[in-house]
């Protein structure tokens, strides 16, 4: 993703704009891991792979945005707790959720 297009998205939900963006890994112009977080309704879409996982939650999958989260839970923090649709599980609840991602694989 690049910034160019970072600034033509909004939330999918209540369309607000612009979304929070935070960088986690850039190759050249080109946004290749990062979050955007819509500030009024508080959910979060990952970036992974350069591409915006804007899709409403009943289509998000957990297999796909588990090893990011983890991979990226001490840089993210806890501010996804108090979002609504797709939050990172409590502390304890992390391993084993991942674990029970990759046996439904």
């Amino acid at each position: 993703m690049t910034k160019d297009l970072y600034n033509k998205l909004a939330c999918p939900y209540d369309k607000s704009a612009p979304l929070t963006l935070s960088v986690f890994r850039i190759a050249g112009e080109e946004i290749v891991q990062g979050l955007l977080e819509c500030p009024s309704c508080e959910r979060y879409f990952p970036i992974i792979g350069g591409v915006p996982v804007l899709l409403p939650d009943e289509y998000r999958d957990p297999k796909l945005e588990m090893p990011f989260l983890l991979q990226w839970r001490e840089t993210i923090g806890e501010r996804l707790f108090r979002g609504h649709g797709f939050r990172m599980p409590p502390r304890g609840k992390a391993v084993e959720t991942a674990a029970t991602a990759d046996e439904a694989l």
